[in-house]
């Protein structure tokens, strides 16, 4: 397991994405492995890995993780007055599990 939690750390909080990423873990690798799964310290995209001197074994298959990212647009009412509308859009971000990956030699 990697070790170098200060410097992996991830601004994720988890959530139902999260639950998600556990379950795949779990079918690949079994409870143990699940059991070691922090999303914020040992599970990134391929560049989050590779910002952190990493790089994914070749031949490993993604896990596939859902978010939504969200955006801001300021929009004029009839009065004249300026409202922000929030919008959000589903995004598929594919991740990799520290099992999946080594350090860059």
């Amino acid at each position: 397991m990697i070790t170098e939690e200060k410097e992996l750390t991830s601004i994720y909080k988890g959530g139902e994405s999260a639950r998600w990423v556990a379950q795949e873990i779990q079918k690949r690798w079994g409870d143990a492995a699940v059991m070691e799964y922090n999303p914020r310290t040992n599970c990134f995209t391929f560049n989050g890995w590779k910002q952190r001197g990493y790089h994914v074994r070749k031949g490993e298959k993604a896990i596939i993780s859902h978010t939504f990212l969200r955006s801001a647009r300021e929009v004029q009412k009839p009065d004249g007055s300026k409202e922000t509308k929030f919008s959000s859009f589903p995004k598929n971000v594919f991740l990799f599990y520290h099992l999946q990956v080594e350090k860059n030699a």
